[in-house]
């Protein structure tokens, strides 16, 4: 698929990335860009908020640990937001290891451990930008889906 098909295909939807580890953001953003989706990067929990108020992305994706407000305190902020309740979140944890709470899973869309196989992120990213949020409740609904390598 050449670039063209793949911006017509995601409809130039766009993806926040958000990680304090400069190298793990451009990664997942060469690998997110390649299939045709605009990137905004954050590099704190602090700075992805104001981008989600200023951008109102599609989907964000999480780093779980960041210092001051990490990836879960940053999308208990998004839950309570009426402008950004509804956009899907994807964690993304350090290891397999870290568990995640019953409660953080309710609020987002899915989790993908490092390293991150972008062979099962894009389907995953695809899935969850396929399936539109209308309220909460569906939301919270949806199935919840781990990639674990």
């Amino acid at each position: 698929m050449d670039l063209s098909t793949r911006f017509e295909k995601n409809g130039t939807k766009s993806i926040l990335v958000c990680d304090d580890v400069y190298d793990h953001a451009l990664l997942l953003q060469v690998i997110l860009e390649a299939e045709g989706y605009e990137v905004i990067l954050a590099d704190s929990g602090a700075a992805a908020i104001a981008q989600i108020e200023r951008k109102n992305p599609d989907l964000v994706l999480f780093d779980l640990t960041m210092p001051e407000i990490d990836g879960i305190e940053a999308v208990r902020y998004m839950r309570q937001n009426p402008r950004s309740d509804r956009i899907p979140v994807i964690l993304v944890a350090p290891s397999r290891r870290d568990s995640i709470s019953v409660e953080c899973q309710k609020l987002v869309s899915g989790i993908v451990h490092k390293p991150i196989e972008w062979e099962e992120l894009i389907p995953q990213v695809e899935a969850i930008l396929a399936t539109p949020f209308s309220t909460s409740s569906q939301r919270n609904s949806r199935s919840f889906s781990v990639i674990c390598q």
